[in-house]
């Protein structure tokens, strides 16, 4: 769930579909507001500076996960693709940073093994594009969490059997 910048409520995926609803709290109700080009579940959705919602990754099934996004226009009410990112990713994080950008980490792309990851991509609203950066120190799979900080930095915290934190400048 995602608040828009109007104070509606993105609801994006799940297992049972592409669509998404919109939460009004001036009506109290909910209403369908556009399907995604793909059925995504454990995917992130992060609210952009311009009041679109980057949905990024998630998977189709236990075995199966994506590399593409797209980004709603709440304006329009629409669901655009978008770029693809380097490497497939469920059950990550993606943090909009003070420039603009996204950064987006770890990954679990199959819930049968664990597939932990330190890897780590910029997503640039500007360009529509995911552009890999250095990894993380850790491998952080699934249950991890990115908070941006103050000074601009992010914290990354936990993750699948770790108990470490680092810091992205």
């Amino acid at each position: 769930a995602s608040l828009l910048l109007d104070g509606r409520v993105l609801l994006v995926g799940g297992s049972d579909g592409v669509s998404s609803e919109l939460f009004d709290p001036a009506m109290n109700k909910f209403e369908f507001a556009a399907n995604m080009d793909l059925d995504r579940d454990s995917h992130a959705a992060t609210v952009l500076e311009d009041g679109r919602v980057l949905v990024s990754g998630g998977q189709r099934s236990r075995s199966e996960s994506w590399t593409e996004a797209e980004i709603f226009d709440p304006a329009l009410e629409r669901f655009t693709v978008v770029g693809s990112m380097n490497a497939p990713r469920a059950f990550h994080t993606a943090t909009l940073l003070t420039n603009g950008q996204i950064l987006v980490t770890g990954r679990q792309i199959d819930l049968d093994r664990p597939d932990l990851s330190s890897s780590a991509e910029l997503f640039d609203p500007a360009s529509q594009t995911f552009t890999s950066i250095s990894g993380m120190r850790r491998a952080r799979g699934y249950g991890h969490a990115a908070t941006l900080l103050l000074d601009g930095s992010v914290l990354i915290t936990g993750g699948a059997l770790d108990n470490s934190a680092e810091l992205y400048k």
